[in-house]
């Protein structure tokens, strides 16, 4: 197998809890025979397990696939594999994003005075602030994209809760890894679903989205400014 554009040893371990049914042809003098017989196509599998002959010091390198429920998720990865997430690169990219992404859905809601094209606007920044630098640093993320202090307080203040909650340390500042933010494009589409009549997608410019009410017709509506119908 190749790890890290390296050729390497490993093993394989999967598990599979349902079988199907497949024919077996086999041939013999008469012709072929045709059986029906019981077994499991790699599709079917509900673990699988990977561990690669390399970095022995820090308890080998592996790729987990788990298609179960998140229960039964904590026993193949804690209980039986005894794995826990690499600390690199990707690991804190993936957790900045989804911090970012609980910190929308949490905290900047309607409850909170906030619209939902404020949740647009701050996924749209996260995504483009993650795609301009090579490094994450939470300071300038904090200036750049969410701008007000109060704004920042209140961030620091649930990324605290956050690695709490999850057990998990995310650094000041880290190197972005391309490949996470790459695999968490789906975080940062932000679709407004207007009753069954239209969807609106935002992509940024939050000063370009004026939100209102129209006491005449009891209605509410957007009010978009645009340069030039593409």
């Amino acid at each position: 197998m190749v790890v890290d554009d390296e050729l390497n040893e490993g093993i394989g371990i999967f598990k599979a809890e349902s079988k199907e049914r497949f024919l077996h042809v086999s041939r013999e003098a008469n012709g072929l025979k045709v059986s029906c017989q019981f077994g499991t196509t790699p599709r079917n599998l509900d673990k699988a397990c990977l561990v690669f002959n390399t970095e022995k010091d820090f308890g080998y390198k592996l790729c987990v696939i788990d298609n179960t429920n998140r229960d039964e998720a904590k026993y193949w990865l804690n209980d039986f594999l005894r794995a826990k997430l690499r600390n690199d690169d990707f690991y804190q990219t993936k957790q900045a994003i989804n911090l970012c992404r609980e910190f929308v859905e949490e905290v900047v809601k309607s409850e909170n005075n906030f619209a939902k094209v404020d949740q647009a606007d701050i996924l749209c920044k996260t995504r483009d602030f993650s795609e301009a630098n090579d490094v994450f640093d939470f300071k300038e993320f904090e200036e750049v994209v969410l701008e007000e202090p109060k704004m920042a307080e209140t961030f620091r203040d649930f990324k605290q809760k956050y690695e709490e909650a999850f057990g998990c340390n995310i650094p000041d500042s880290f190197k972005i890894s391309t490949d996470a933010t790459r695999q968490s494009q789906k975080f940062f589409k932000s679709v407004r679903k207007l009753d069954k009549n239209f969807h609106i997608y935002i992509h940024g410019s939050r000063d370009r989205v004026e939100r209102g009410f129209d006491p005449d017709t009891g209605l509410s509506y957007y009010k978009l400014f645009f340069d030039k119908e593409v």
